[in-house]
């Protein structure tokens, strides 16, 4: 539920979202004269037109204008403005008399008319100063020096760093109406305020309803909650002067699961006015339990008593440009992420703070919510009186928004706060602020009783950043460039932040980025969007082609220069490779690990970014390798080194699941080794481990670890099935180095069939090992599977979707022969 998305004392709403005029103007000029119609109120960037070539930047002043008529003439009711999102330093007069001066565009603002509005052409004036202005104030400098951001003084700015990382988000910094302004007409008999706050008492589920009206509160009010085939229902009691409150509770409540795990059960709460008005919806409520697990100086959560492995990403916002998008479009992207076993998304503290409508979605689909407050890896002055007191107003004002919501799992209090101190030398005294570890807690938790604070995204150990104590930002795969048996040789504990790649998207992404569908990776057009950070001697392609060597044994120099379509396949296939198996590694019996969170889900802009979709929510091969690790039930294996190899059943289910393993071994792409069939009983959330060589007649070097001759085997394969044969999982055990190096053909076949409007499935088969399967289709159609491997004698079906001309090949990494999927 959130408070005040609709709040109950507005009769009348009157969104003032259209008929504006702005215009900019360097830096301190007086206020303007000449307007451009823009018709809604909107961010400077995305007024602007070029957000690339042309971007709007901090040196410039931004208005905004609306003159309009008296919603509602002739009525007296009090009258509110509202300016949800401001950005940043913001001044505003109404009809040349000024209502406000806000300097933090995570406020929102209230504000009485106290003044009669006119009949007609009332003048509402905005002024955005350039934040140039605001960088340019001499201040104290920081304890240290981030790499992260373009000023170091934007610490004293509370702003989005969105815009104003160079080499991490496009040149396109947040600056004006980035949320809506309204008019409202109030009602002294309805509530101001609702709050819901949600408890499990042992096997009972309590909601407690807390309802804020401007005077004395009427009497016959009463508070309705249903679903799952409960009811229950109290009057409101007056608690004091403006207050009415009421305790409910449900016997024997489902409780709200993350969907990896459970069923993510809400329920509806209305209020129901006195004298048998229409009753007021308060939105949906869930009762869960979270709480951190700190065992062994690690950190994981424990959602109703049971752990759970997040995984996921951190969220980026939809639209760079707006700030906002469409309700559609949060399910849309909400629902991929969910569809692919994400139960956790992390919001970042560089980013902003959401809209009410992905917390509601979030809620629905059964994904936690990692939400940092908006600080990240600046020496923020928390010790100026000014500062602590904006920065503690403005994450109270979101923190109501958050109690009732069963998807917030954990508010962090920063990004990177205290590792960035300790990597760029602070000393440690200056690591950790009572700001942050203990004010904002105090904040926070009575706020959202149902969720763990956590000071930092990175936090516990000897130093912030050790992975294997509390939380990190764990870039040992990848940035770091150590090898895959780090994720586990590194214990990491849970990672907030990791895999960080320049994941290269599809050919149709490519086509609108301005480097062209098959570019010059070295090219300026290239690297303008590849991440990096500012004071590195390399970028992240550098990262993905250090294992596209390391995985495959070939030098990506050479590639680029002599077949660059086959670089940006193995460049795409190897990021898919690593993630999936650094991934599964941490969900086995073997790891430390209870949370990984990728960086991040969706590009800013077309280019290679670290996203898993693109810009459009297009995914990437690392997606759908991701998605298929991610899901509920899996089967991995775990290289034990000289201990040989593991099969680790994962059941993240709440029921048990007991079948057949089937297990062969294979060389030379498609001749027989050994076979073997076990029988599996995985308990609810439980995982099964079955060492390999209790199945085989006789010792085999199944992973090639004591090197006698050469390999032995080349893949294995285990099949999971239930008792009734149904698929559960499939496990593949190779070496990317020898898949590729296969001499044979596997024998790639495929077949296209349409099944519906807009709907083509391909059938993909083949004879022998196919490693790195890919579909290249026609522009206009999307895979929802790329980039898998097939065992000998397999088949798949893919789905595509889309519309217009179709044609489609089948490659694989290891085949010199494509297949064509002819449409029947």
């Amino acid at each position: 539920m959130t408070p005040d998305t609709t709040p109950a004392h507005r009769v009348v709403l009157s969104d003032l979202a259209h008929g504006w005029s702005w215009c900019t103007a360097p830096a301190a000029s007086p206020a303007p004269t000449q307007w451009h119609p823009i018709g809604r109120a909107d961010t400077a960037v995305s007024l602007t037109g070029d957000t690339v070539s042309a971007p709007f930047t901090d040196d410039v002043d931004a208005w905004y204008r609306l003159v309009f008529d008296h919603p509602w003439p002739g009525d007296t009711s009090a009258l509110t403005l509202d300016l949800a999102g401001s950005a940043t330093d913001c001044r505003v007069w109404l009809n040349d008399k000024p209502l406000l001066h806000s300097q933090n565009m995570f406020l929102a603002h209230t504000l009485p008319l106290n003044t009669p509005l006119r009949a007609q052409a009332n003048e509402l004036l905005l002024h955005f100063e350039a934040l140039s202005v605001a960088l340019g104030h001499k201040r104290p400098r920081p304890a240290w020096r981030t790499p992260m951001v373009s000023h170091q003084q934007l610490r004293w700015v509370r702003t989005s760093l969105l815009g104003r990382m160079p080499g991490w988000s496009p040149p396109m910094p947040p600056v004006g109406l980035w949320r809506p302004v309204v008019l409202s007409r109030q009602a002294p008999d309805r509530p101001l305020h609702t709050h819901c706050r949600t408890q499990l008492q042992g096997p009972d589920g309590v909601l407690n309803v807390s309802c804020h009206f401007a005077g004395a509160p009427p009497s016959g009010w009463t508070v309705h909650v249903s679903g799952h085939g409960l009811r229950a229902q109290a009057v409101l009691a007056p608690t004091g002067p403006s207050t009415l409150t009421a305790r409910l509770t449900l016997p024997d409540v489902p409780r709200w699961w993350p969907h990896t795990h459970g069923d993510p059960a809400l329920f509806e709460v209305a209020l129901h006015p006195p004298h048998g008005a229409p009753p007021q919806p308060c939105g949906a409520v869930g009762f869960r339990h979270t709480e951190a697990d700190q065992d062994g100086g690690g950190f994981g959560l424990r959602v109703n008593g049971t752990p759970v492995f997040c995984r996921g990403a951190c969220w980026m916002p939809l639209n760079l440009a707006t700030l906002r998008a469409e309700r559609a479009d949060y399910r849309q992207a909400l629902t991929q992420a969910r569809d692919a076993g994400m139960n956790m998304l992390r919001v970042p503290g560089n980013t902003v703070y959401e809209d009410p409508v992905f917390f509601e979605l979030c809620d629905e689909l059964g994904i936690l919510v990692w939400q940092d407050l908006m600080f990240a890896n600046m020496d923020y002055p928390v010790d100026d009186p000014g500062f602590a007191a904006s920065a503690t107003a403005e994450v109270a004002q979101h923190a109501a928004h958050w109690g009732a919501h069963p998807c917030v799992a954990v508010v962090c209090g920063n990004s990177e706060v205290a590792q960035q101190a300790a990597m760029w030398g602070a000393p440690k005294t200056r690591w950790h602020q009572a700001f942050f570890t203990e004010h904002l807690r105090a904040v926070v938790e009575p706020a959202v009783p149902g969720a763990v604070y956590w000071p930092s995204s990175a936090h516990g150990g000897a130093f912030p950043h050790q992975p294997n104590a509390g939380t990190s930002s764990y870039y040992g795969v990848g940035a770091y460039k150590r090898g895959l048996d780090d994720a586990l040789a590194s214990r990491v504990s849970f990672a907030t932040e990791c895999l960080a790649f320049a994941n290269i998207p599809p050919a149709s992404t490519l086509r609108r980025a301005p480097c062209g569908e098959v570019p010059q990776v070295h090219s300026a057009a290239w690297k303008s969007r590849v991440y990096r950070d500012l004071m590195a001697g390399w970028d992240f392609d550098d990262v993905r082609e250090h294992y596209v060597e390391r995985l495959l044994g070939l030098r990506p120099d050479e590639l680029r220069a002599t077949d660059p379509a086959r670089h940006l396949t193995l460049g795409r296939a190897v990021g898919a490779e690593v993630m999936s198996r650094t991934m599964a590694a941490w969900r086995s019996a073997d790891s430390a690990c209870r949370g990984a969170l990728v960086w991040y889900l969706r590009d800013l802009w077309a280019g290679a970014g670290c996203g898993l979709v693109d810009d459009q929510g297009v995914p990437k091969a690392v997606f759908h390798a991701l998605a298929r690790v991610q899901q509920p039930l899996l089967a991995t294996w775990v290289d034990q080194g000289l201990n040989g190899l593991s099969l680790h059943l994962v059941n993240d289910t709440a029921q048990p699941q007991t079948g057949q393993v089937d297990v062969v071994l294979y060389t030379q792409g498609q001749t027989r080794v050994a076979a073997c069939q076990v029988n599996a009983a995985v308990a609810p959330r439980q995982t099964w481990v079955w060492p390999l060589a209790e199945g085989l007649p006789g010792f085999v070097d199944v992973t090639w670890a004591h090197r006698f001759g050469p390999p032995a085997v080349e893949l294995v394969v285990a099949t999971w099935r239930s008792d009734q044969g149904q698929p559960l999982g499939q496990a593949l055990y190779f070496d990317p180095k020898l898949m590729l190096a296969f001499q044979g053909e596997p024998g790639l076949a495929a077949q296209a069939t349409q099944t519906g409007p807009g709907c083509i499935e391909v059938t993909v088969s083949t004879q022998a090992a196919a490693f790195g399967v890919h579909i290249e289709a026609s522009p206009g159609w999307q895979a929802h599977d790329d980039f898998f491997h097939l065992p000998p004698g397999a088949q798949t079906t893919v789905r595509f979707s889309g519309q217009g001309h179709w044609h489609a090949t089948v490659a694989a990494l290891n085949a010199r022969q494509r297949a064509t999927a002819t449409l029947t």
